[in-house]
């Protein structure tokens, strides 16, 4: 029976807790951001990303989240009718602190997670590979970064360190713009 008083009360204090630190909130907990950019890999030539990223704030300054990103890269894209691709996908968890609760707020920020990657020769018209896309084994990796959010645009950049055999292959500069799902601000 103490076990049940003793749970009821801790019920009672977290749910209490959590409406006190709702009311102070500035901004809603979950939102996803989507982004597209491009990216400069070693070696190669500017290409296009995607970006995905669910978030959960734990208060108005620090976000937790997962991002899901894919990279292509291509050799030269000048004439030929075939070129060398890379292809980069990568799995992480992130953070984000921000540095004010303001409605437009910059940020600093770490991912930290899988990078693989996969060579293919491309039809240099439709920028399709010729034959299947394999990918390699997943390396270790992480990304500074710095951004601005301004209400629901994002801007921001990176850089991608991967660790491993194929760390010259994976490890990019990004920049990104996108837009935040979400996580806009309690109306007052």
């Amino acid at each position: 029976m103490g076990v049940m008083k003793n749970l009821l009360l801790f019920s009672a204090a977290l749910l209490v807790s959590l409406s006190v630190n709702a009311q102070t909130r500035v901004f809603k907990p979950f939102k996803v951001d989507a982004s597209v950019g491009f990216s400069v890999p070693q070696a190669f030539i500017v290409g296009p990303l995607l970006a995905m990223e669910p978030k959960y704030a734990l208060n108005d300054q620090f976000a937790l989240g997962l991002r899901i990103e894919s990279v292509n890269s291509y050799r030269d894209l000048s004439g030929n009718t075939t070129t060398d691709a890379y292809y980069i996908r990568s799995y992480g968890l992130s953070g984000d602190y921000y540095f004010s609760k303001a409605r437009r707020r910059v940020f600093a920020g770490l991912v930290a997670g899988l990078y693989q990657y996969a060579t293919a020769t491309v039809n240099t018209d439709k920028l399709r590979p010729l034959s299947p896309v394999q990918f390699g084994p997943a390396q270790l990796g992480f990304a500074p970064r710095v951004g601005a959010e301004l209400g629901h645009f994002r801007l921001g950049s990176e850089y991608n360190f991967t660790f491993g055999s194929q760390s010259r292959n994976t490890s990019y500069f990004a920049l990104k713009a996108g837009i935040v799902i979400g996580g806009g601000q309690y109306s007052r």
